[in-house]
């Protein structure tokens, strides 16, 4: 079998769904004759939740942790100097992870020979790491984006910020062998940065583990119209998110996310309205709502007089995380809008497993890769994510069927 060095700066026990992909590769490449040897950082506690079941399914595999950064990041915070450290950590904070890191990955190496390199990116330092060992190891290296570097949205520290940024990138789209992405829009963008990269770049979406619905059973209620959501929400800010759209797409033109959309501000809107109209069904509807809530979103809810229908879960282990969207109605599907952008690009790893349920999806996204999928699925429908009447009216019908 044939060592694979697998570098994940998150990965389990750190939760969340920016560890899955990872974890999931490390769980399955050994039938495909690759036994990941997991080069990742420390579990930060305070940041992220901690999800101990997903290093169940991992017996076995070779976990290396490296601290780095983590202890000097918090000084910097706690006096103040973490924005001012920014600006020189390109193309980011986990820059000061790659000392300690490469020097755990040659102790690797050492002791396994290693015959390929794969990273995951973000953070995206990890893509400078790979490069690096790739240099030091001479192997095969795959780059994995689960999210656009350059080439989605962002605001810029400042415009040497970008330059500096895109000449990373192009060293490391470069070097690698090939290039793994999760969306076919990323693809595209990817490829009209650097065409230079047309022939190895590749799409693996994200996607689902079958082992995780095994023998679960659905235990829906009858008396309540449950619509679930799973993951992280954006805190609703109203007059600071229109501000700084307004601010960005004056100084940067387009590419600014919209992070509005990827609140809970919508829907709840709908889900007031429809009350006010039926309040008979005041004891029918639950907004079940598992991972980060944030605390304005929480605001918003006892301002909008709605505590007895919605349902905060916090964060829940993987498994019950599932076993909640099998216990729904409807699952609701959220993402942030771009300004003055063609097509959203993201097709988070949710979008499967809320397709395996087999339970109807109300997706309030903007064009592109996820809208695409449910439309082509026929999963659910879709709804502009600023248009609270339509999500009102749907879920109105929704409950009277």
């Amino acid at each position: 079998m044939k060592n694979l060095l697998l570098v994940a700066y998150r990965f389990p026990p750190a939760g969340g769904p920016a560890v899955q992909r990872a974890a999931k590769f490390a769980r399955y490449l050994p039938e495909f004759g690759y036994r990941p040897l997991v080069l990742a950082g420390v579990p930060d506690s305070r940041k992220y939740s901690l999800d101990t079941t997903l290093l169940a399914e991992l017996t076995g595999t070779t976990i290396v942790r490296c601290p780095g950064h983590e202890r000097f990041w918090r000084l910097l915070r706690s006096t103040g100097l973490a924005a001012l450290a920014k600006l020189f950590l390109v193309p980011d904070k986990e820059k000061l992870w790659l000392p300690a890191a490469t020097r755990a990955a040659l102790e690797i190496a050492k002791r396994h020979p290693i015959d390929a390199i794969f990273t995951t990116v973000a953070p995206r330092s990890c893509a400078i790491l790979g490069r690096r060992l790739k240099k030091l190891l001479g192997v095969p290296w795959v780059l994995d984006y689960r999210d656009p570097w350059t080439t989605g949205a962002r605001i810029w520290t400042t415009p040497m910020h970008r330059t500096l940024e895109i000449r990373q990138e192009r060293q490391a789209v470069e070097d690698a062998d090939a290039v793994v992405v999760v969306t076919p829009t990323m693809k595209d963008l990817l490829i009209e940065a650097f065409p230079e990269a047309k022939g190895k770049v590749h799409v693996i979406c994200n996607g689902f583990d079958a082992a995780d619905f095994s023998g679960l059973v659905s235990i829906s209620s009858a008396d309540k119209f449950r619509i679930a959501y799973t993951g992280g929400l954006a805190d609703y800010h109203p007059f600071w998110d229109r501000l700084r759209t307004a601010v960005a797409k004056r100084l940067f033109g387009s590419g600014i996310r919209d992070w509005s959309t990827h609140s809970p501000h919508y829907l709840l809107h709908a889900v007031r309205s429809l009350l006010d109209e039926h309040p008979e069904w005041n004891e029918r509807i639950e907004l079940a709502f598992a991972g980060k809530f944030g605390k304005t979103n929480a605001r918003e809810v006892r301002r909008l007089g709605l505590e007895h229908v919605v349902s905060l879960k916090g964060y829940l282990p993987h498994s019950q995380s599932v076993q909640l969207l099998m216990d729904s109605d409807v699952l609701f599907l959220t993402l942030f809008s771009l300004v003055n952008w063609p097509r959203n690009y993201v097709l988070t790893g949710k979008i499967f497993e809320y397709l395996t349920t087999g339970r109807p999806i109300l997706a309030a996204v903007p064009e592109g890769d996820a809208r695409e999928m449910i439309g082509r699925a026929r999963a659910g429908w879709c709804v502009d994510p600023y248009d609270v009447q339509a999500m009102k009216t749907l879920l109105a019908d929704l409950i009277r069927r």
